[in-house]
């Protein structure tokens, strides 16, 4: 074929049936190169090749202009469901159907199949993936031990059984016996006869089909697919007095699956499923809820022990594309801003958090995927400086969520241990002072958290402690403006 289109001056057709847009450029090549042949024998073998390539184009189109419809539903875990309907027109028995056009990530095992309008009338009788692509290294692994021509600079030209190939040489056998290493540097063309079977341009799908009787069917295809992923990403920006913030969160759509998805469906997951020993296909049972003061896009559903959240149109996701769209934007929420001192997590920085509930009363109120969270703080002039980032879980409605911001630039902590004494083999005292030094021009209140292991007992305190759990005790002390505050506690071990 190579051979006839250098000869023809044909140099190039479009076969990639997924961007072709018509026939148009196809023809037009052939008149080109029609006007510059030189006999009718020639014009009636360029006519031959033309309509061969051209039914092949035809034939590849219908494969893929077939897809009716695209629902995608992306997890946060790596993982996305893939249904498309095509039509097909099927006869009576079996049917050999062939679909492109997948991703080369999919999982052949949760391949489902079947007919929208009846079901019941149509039976998978087998299914396979094909996918060894056409190379130039996999189309002469084919040929090896048969008959290849060879082609090197100067016109010189040699015949004969490949024995072998590498990048650097191939070893041909003539028919004379003759050993003949040819380096691939001096090679200019290599003529085979014909394409080896078994090698496909993309990867296909095929499938035979039981069907009763003929007719026309929507035949929905389903499966599972690596390369697709999707996480949150919000924004928060705090007002000036620091009492309430405007809350937003965009969506964003990583997709490495190998092909596009055009004018998909969309629907995002929240939640980790559980994948283990049989894969997950989502049931219709969900209740909707409109999103508070979201953009008019996504609509939240509860999905069984998850949440999921379906655009309300349609949209494009291109291989190796990262899209972000908006899921709700510039909710008001009261917020509280906390010092906090843990030396087990930095033993000279107080940390500083923001904290809110997510509860409709103070603006919220809806499921928050996890992702990450840039914070911001909103000057006097009107305009915004990021202070800090974090990330938050998965968030139901009613819960808290704390944000760390950063280290207070003018806050210093300082812990020691005073005392150390043992009492007997299994008791001992400890004394500890932790001093907190506010270089602010305000004066603040330092949440103080400290770990104790063991029956443990606090004997004295110079501050009143709460009790959070079986092994941790905390401290609110406040620190006036170029002041320092000193907490001394004394805990015994039993």
């Amino acid at each position: 074929m190579c051979a006839h289109r250098a000869k023809y001056g044909l140099t190039y057709i479009e076969r990639d049936t997924e961007q072709a847009t018509g026939n148009t450029s196809l023809f037009v090549a052939f008149l080109l190169a029609q006007k510059r042949l030189k006999n009718q024998q020639e014009v009636r073998e360029m006519r031959r090749l033309f309509f061969a390539a051209f039914l092949l184009f035809l034939m590849t189109v219908e494969a893929v202009a077939g897809i009716k419809d695209t629902q995608l539903t992306i997890y946060s875990q790596n993982l996305a469901l893939v249904k498309q309907t095509r039509e097909f027109v099927l006869k009576k028995g079996e049917n050999k159907l062939s679909f492109t056009g997948i991703s080369p990530q999919f999982d052949p095992t949760s391949v489902v199949i079947r007919s929208l309008a009846a079901p019941e009338k149509l039976t998978v009788l087998e299914q396979y993936y094909q996918y060894d692509l056409v190379s130039s290294a996999k189309i002469l692994e084919r040929y090896l031990g048969k008959q290849v021509q060879v082609y090197s600079k100067g016109g010189w030209f040699c015949q004969g059984k490949l024995l072998s190939f590498s990048t650097e040489d191939l070893v041909l056998e003539t028919k004379e016996g003759e050993l003949r290493i040819i380096r691939t540097a001096q090679i200019t063309r290599i003529q085979l006869a014909r394409m080896p079977a078994g090698l496909v341009t993309r990867p296909t799908l095929k499938t035979l089909l039981a069907c009763p009787e003929a007719g026309r069917h929507q035949i929905e295809l389903v499966y599972l697919t690596q390369g697709l992923n999707w996480h949150a990403e919000y924004q928060a920006v705090e007002d000036k007095d620091g009492n309430s913030m405007e809350f937003s969160c965009q969506v964003s759509i990583d997709n490495r699956s190998g092909v596009s998805y055009q004018n998909a469906r969309l629907r995002l997951v929240a939640g980790q499923i559980h994948r283990a020993g049989r894969e997950y296909h989502p049931s219709p049972m969900a209740r909707t809820m409109a999103l508070e003061k979201a953009l008019p896009q996504f609509t939240e559903e509860s999905l069984f022990e998850y949440h999921i959240y379906t655009l309300d149109r349609q949209t494009t996701i291109e291989n190796n594309q990262s899209k972000q769209m908006p899921l709700f934007s510039n909710i008001s929420t009261r917020v509280n801003k906390i010092y906090s001192y843990d030396a087990t997590e930095d033993e000279k920085h107080v940390k500083v958090r923001l904290k809110f509930k997510n509860i409709k009363r103070q603006g919220l109120g809806m499921p928050l995927p996890a992702g990450k969270v840039r914070i911001f703080k909103k000057e006097a002039d009107g305009g915004i400086e990021l202070v800090g980032e974090d990330r938050i879980t998965h968030t139901p409605i009613g819960e808290e969520v704390k944000l760390t911001v950063g280290n207070a630039f003018d806050l210093v902590a300082e812990r020691s241990l005073l005392e150390h004494r043992r009492i007997s083999r299994t008791v001992s005292e400890e004394k500890i002072q932790i001093r907190l030094r506010n270089r602010k021009e305000e004066a603040v209140t330092v949440l103080v958290t400290e770990h104790l292991s063991g029956d443990w007992e606090i004997l004295e305190s110079s501050h009143d402690y709460s009790k959070k759990d079986a092994y941790t005790v905390e401290f609110k002390i406040p620190v006036e403006k170029g002041k320092e505050s000193t907490v001394e506690y004394k805990v015994r071990y039993h």
